[in-house]
């Protein structure tokens, strides 16, 4: 906490403590008006970079690794004795599992453990509400302010910075949007005539969720899409709608799995197209309704405008 006037008084007199008070407020100014006026937040990756171009990265990794809180650098700062005690105090201050359990052993958990239920025990009931609405409450503040009205890639450039936020983002969305067997099974037998149908070199380019392989995705604001087929290269486009979960038409029933209105399901299906051709994209859709015949003729133009152009 910084210090106050009157900690500066207590501390170094009334005219010394109010010198050095207004000469750290005038310090401090000065210094949020540099920072302000850097294009990166200080500290970051990349603010190193900018600030040093020719080792800045060397300079970050060496930041963070100082600043990393562990027993190797609290001896670094305050010597062997007592920075031992430190990191003891510090990991007694945390308090995990996985911490104690490593520098004490299963039998200090266990007995943790033990007095934790036996002090929760005694606690009546408007105690224990007590402790939910505090948590509750510390809970609520953090989301407040770091979470809500924010986009999950807007939380994590505010977290990390723009370059290495970015970079983590679509790490996650990658992670979460390209699991296994996400493809229907009708979409995998398009998949099939498409492999008759295509060069080997144009399959191989296609991204798709099939074989180990990664769908294509796009994002907008917090809404993420998958794409069925997509070639980057001639930017195209297939997809497989089936009634079930792509209604037709706007309709307020609920779905009996998503539990979202069919108007819902359909606006968002609009969105999804709209987005890719916002992006240059041509977007051919199947759906389940249509005839072989009719699904045959579109799947024909999407290969041929991959292999001609057209």
């Amino acid at each position: 906490m910084p210090m106050t006037l009157q900690d500066y008084i207590n501390k170094y007199g009334e005219e010394s403590g109010t010198k050095r008070y207004n000469g750290m407020q005038k310090l401090l100014i000065s210094r949020k008006k540099t920072y302000d006026s850097q294009p990166y937040a200080r500290l970051t990756k990349e603010w190193f970079i900018w600030k040093y171009p020719e080792d800045g990265l060397a300079r970050f990794t060496e930041h963070v690794n100082k600043s990393r809180q562990s027993e190797q650098n609290m001896i670094k700062r305050w010597g062997e004795e007592l920075g031992k005690k430190k990191w003891q105090a510090t990991v007694a201050k945390k308090n995990t599992v996985a911490l104690t359990r490593e520098k004490l052993g299963d039998e200090v958990v266990i007995d943790r453990y033990k007095r934790q239920q036996e002090t929760t025990s005694k606690q009546s009931p408007e105690q224990k509400e007590d402790i939910k609405r505090r948590r509750n409450a510390g809970l609520e503040k953090h989301l407040s302010e770091n979470v809500r009205g924010k986009t999950r890639l807007e939380f994590f450039t505010a977290r990390y910075g723009e370059v290495d936020g970015t970079q983590r983002y679509h790490a996650t969305m990658k992670k979460a949007f390209h699991g296994p067997n996400r493809m229907s099974v009708p979409a995998k037998q398009v998949y099939t005539i498409l492999c008759k149908k295509l060069p080997h070199d144009k399959i191989d380019e296609l991204y798709c969720d099939v074989l180990g392989k990664q769908e294509f995705w796009l994002s907008k604001s917090h809404h993420i899409y998958g794409y069925d087929f997509t070639h980057r290269e001639t930017k195209s486009i297939l997809e497989f709608n089936g009634s079930f979960w792509h209604p037709e038409e706007p309709n307020e029933r609920l779905h009996p799995v998503t539990k979202k209105t069919l108007t819902e399901m359909y606006t968002n299906d609009k969105r999804k197209k709209e987005l890719a051709e916002e992006n240059g994209f041509t977007v051919f859709v199947i759906t389940d309704k249509m005839t072989s015949g009719e699904q045959e003729l579109i799947v024909d133009r999407f290969c041929a405008r991959i292999t001609k152009g057209l």
